[in-house]
């Protein structure tokens, strides 16, 4: 026999005491009936898994739209301390050889000033 009616399907499903007291005291507080309540709520988790689930298929294609220009930030960050360390070896020897100075007193003092620098916060963050 057709059913009749708003809702065309049906769903059969067994709850114990504790929750069935809890939908109805749920569905009273907002007075809904329990049938209601129960719809809105499978309504809202559904949805609330499909945005889950859509973030998690975003955040995936933006991770993979951006690989390539991390990958690209991360070589241009290691070339830069390569070029950094060669850049300090270089002025290290100049100091010692052509200054006759003492090239580690000086490069103490400015990696103590360097690290002081970088504590500091930004203008833009000011």
């Amino acid at each position: 026999m057709p059913k009749t009616g708003r809702y065309p399907m049906y769903c059969h499903f067994g709850l114990d005491e504790e929750l069935h007291s809890a939908l109805k005291a749920e569905a009273a507080r907002r007075k809904l009936s329990v049938a209601n309540l129960v719809r809105d709520m499978l309504r809202q988790g559904l949805a609330e898994r499909a945005a889950a689930d859509g973030r998690a298929a975003l955040e995936e294609a933006i991770r993979r739209a951006m690989r390539p220009d991390v990958e690209r930030l991360a070589k241009l960050c290691v070339r830069a301390a390569m070029e950094a360390g060669t850049a300090i070896l270089l002025n290290y020897s100049v100091l010692e050889e052509v200054a006759k100075v003492d090239a580690l007193s000086y490069y103490q003092a400015a990696r103590k000033k360097s690290v002081a620098r970088l504590r500091q916060p930004l203008e833009d963050e000011a």
